[in-house]
């Protein structure tokens, strides 16, 4: 089927769609319709690139559909050659391709080559996105816009000087004559920022849009629309309730299923700077909750997590537990309680009936080929899960009895996966039958490697101190040397240690001082300790889940000196003080970097973690959040503070 083919079954009768009316309708996340009404644009002018770079972008973020976008413009250039440009803003624009390679780069190239005119500022906007990649030169790039002469290349230059901080005031009115939609972008930059220029920059586009609002021109109303939702402004309702009033085309707006709201209201409750303050907002959405089902599973899952983290442990049961039972058809869920039930020695029965289920309902996986996740991923993923589910199963048999049942799961386990826990459980299953010989191989290969549960462990070694003399074989270091040998584990003095790589190792850091939330700075001028940047924002979900343990680092090893600063890169300081009103801060320092944080420190993604050494120079990184057992950042202190004893002792 042809794209053209395709647009025209997208197309729906009625009035005449605009650009502005598509964009409001990705805006408002209708992204169906969007595309819907934008196919009607290109079933009138297919070569509109800039309706091509609308479709395409509302298609890239539709999860169903996005896998089809470049393999269909590739096919409708195969037959229609002269669309190469439309091609060209596919394979660039889309996200399907995360990545270019050079031969995509040189198809990009040749595909907008003959791009002009009007749209001659779209392709160096495209051109602009595949810089990474591509290896462009963003400097050429940004002066070959500003040497167009259309009012779209200027509208990007006041984006850049607002981007850059600048006073952008004198040139609203224009745009609001020329190019009211390049209000919202330009508002989506100015209100991340809280000084004096971005002010002045904010009261004049508001100025300027009051009265487009009053107004019934559909193109005024929309840019007012996406100003208003930059600035959270009062006037958004008024302004979304007459666009959906006056847009003939627009059906009314569908409310937002109740299960979403509350799904949301759930990972919001979750999103607090302690475990006890999350688990009692947690508890607060308890009537709202219903009996089964997803949302159930997932309030119960985030429950049980904090419960653990208080240590209590009864409850933190309960709640996995409660949670499994109201999706009976999730074998992850079912895995997860049934093994801790095992642990616990309790609901052994039902637990084995939940496995048995999970396994047996099992669908084989397909693998889906992105540039992303390789098959060899793909693969180890299974049949880990395969292995893990088994694993339950087998332990559950052998808290059973059913020594015989345990040992064929088990062993079916271990052909699948190598691991400490599950050579354990098969030690003691193999034991529990009087096969001494059998139980200590197993045990041996578990003990020698990590087992991750202390009373798992303990229970081995235990029955490994009472096996050694009869079944192991002599060693200089007794038991001890034996696990050691088994293990193969390289002497720790001289062990290299895998690290990220990152722009700021060996450097000092790009600032000075930073802005300290509650009031004064924070000097970083002349550091001279140990010290810990986390970079951090209210809305990011595992770094707020990461805070307590920063807590415990800071707490830690306060007493040797290492200081810990949780630096803020969200888009006002007002966003930080809202979130820890009514509670203490932690025991670390908080600090204000805003949206240039990102820029700042280099980085894509939070938590991102940064650890100085006494030279004032970041020693180590570390991107993300490994949740309870991620010993990377205690790993990167000890090593530095070792390496400033092992100095101050020489």
């Amino acid at each position: 089927m042809t794209l053209c083919l395709m647009l025209a079954l997208n197309a729906a009768a009625g009035e005449p769609v605009t650009l502005e009316h598509a964009q409001y309708l990705s805006d408002r996340g209708e992204r169906q319709r969007a595309a819907a009404a934008v196919s009607e644009i290109l079933t009138d002018d297919p070569d509109n690139l800039h309706a091509h770079a609308l479709y395409i972008s509302v298609r890239s973020g539709q999860y169903r559909t996005r896998d089809q976008l470049v393999p269909m413009y590739r096919a409708w250039h195969a037959e229609e050659p002269t669309v190469a440009a439309s091609y060209g803003l596919a394979l660039a624009i889309s996200t399907i391709e995360r990545e270019l390679d050079a031969a995509s780069c040189d198809e990009v190239d040749e595909l907008l080559a003959d791009v002009g005119g009007d749209a001659d500022y779209l392709k160096q906007r495209v051109l602009l996105r595949s810089v990474k990649d591509c290896e462009r030169d963003v400097a050429s790039i940004h002066d070959a816009i500003r040497a167009l002469d259309t009012p779209e290349a200027w509208a990007w230059t006041v984006h850049r000087a607002a981007i850059d901080n600048k006073d952008v005031t004198a040139d609203i009115a224009r745009l609001v004559q020329e190019k009211p939609q390049n209000l919202g972008p330009l508002a989506s930059v100015v209100f991340k920022r809280n000084d004096r220029a971005a002010k002045a920059n904010q009261k004049a586009l508001l100025a300027a849009v009051e009265p487009l609002a009053a107004g019934d021109d559909l193109r005024h109303l929309h840019a007012a629309n996406r100003v208003y939702a930059s600035a959270k402004h009062k006037g958004l309702a008024q302004t979304t309730e007459r666009l959906d009033a006056l847009d003939p085309r627009l059906e009314k707006r569908e409310p937002r299923p109740p299960t979403d709201k509350l799904m949301t209201d759930i990972y919001e409750a979750n999103k607090r700077p302690s475990h006890e303050l999350a688990l009692e907002d947690l508890d607060r959405l308890a009537k709202k909750i219903p009996e089964s089902g997803e949302i159930r599973s997932a309030w119960q899952s985030l429950r049980h997590q904090r419960l653990v983290a208080l240590d209590r442990p009864d409850e933190a049961y309960e709640a996995l537990k409660d949670g499994a039972r109201a999706v009976p058809d999730d074998g992850s869920a079912a895995n997860g309680w049934a093994y801790e039930a095992a642990n616990r020695g309790v609901d052994l029965e039902e637990a084995l009936a939940a496995i048995d289920k999970a396994l047996a309902e099992r669908d084989a996986p397909l693998y889906k080929p992105t540039s992303y996740y390789t098959f060899e991923q793909f693969a180890d993923g299974e049949r880990w899960t395969d292995a893990a589910w088994e694993d339950t199963r087998g332990w559950l048999l052998y808290r059973l009895g059913r020594y015989d049942e345990a040992i064929a799961s088990l062993t079916q386990a271990s052909v699948m996966r190598e691991d400490a826990t599950l050579h354990a459980h098969l030690g003691l299953s193999w034991l529990a039958k009087g096969e001494e010989k059998s139980a200590f191989a197993h045990l041996v290969m578990g003990a020698s490697g990590d087992i991750g549960e202390v009373e798992l462990t303990e229970t081995v070694m235990t029955e490994l101190k009472a096996l050694y003399p009869v079944w192991g074989s002599w060693h200089p270091g007794g038991l001890e040397g034996l696990l050691k040998a088994a293990a193969e584990q390289p002497e720790e003095e001289g062990r290299e240690v895998e690290l990220e790589t990152h722009s700021l190792i060996g450097q000092a850091l790009p600032f000075d001082s930073v802005d300290r939330v509650g009031g004064g700075d924070i000097d970083f001028s002349d550091v001279k300790t140990v010290t810990v940047i986390d970079l951090w924002a209210t809305w990011c979900g595992p770094c707020v889940a990461g805070m307590p343990h920063l807590q415990e680092v800071a707490e830690h090893y306060a007493d040797r000196g290492v200081e810990v600063y949780g630096l803020s890169v969200d888009g006002s300081v007002n966003e930080v003080n809202r979130f820890f009103k009514g509670f203490d801060k932690p025991a670390y320092t908080i600090g204000f970097l805003g949206r240039d944080g990102f820029k700042t420190m280099d980085v894509s993604g939070i938590p991102s973690l940064f650890v100085i050494g006494p030279d004032g120079k970041v020693a180590e990184y570390f991107s993300g959040y490994g949740g309870d057992g991620d010993n990377r950042l205690e790993e990167a202190i000890d090593r530095l503070l070792d390496a400033e004893d092992a100095g101050g002792a020489g």
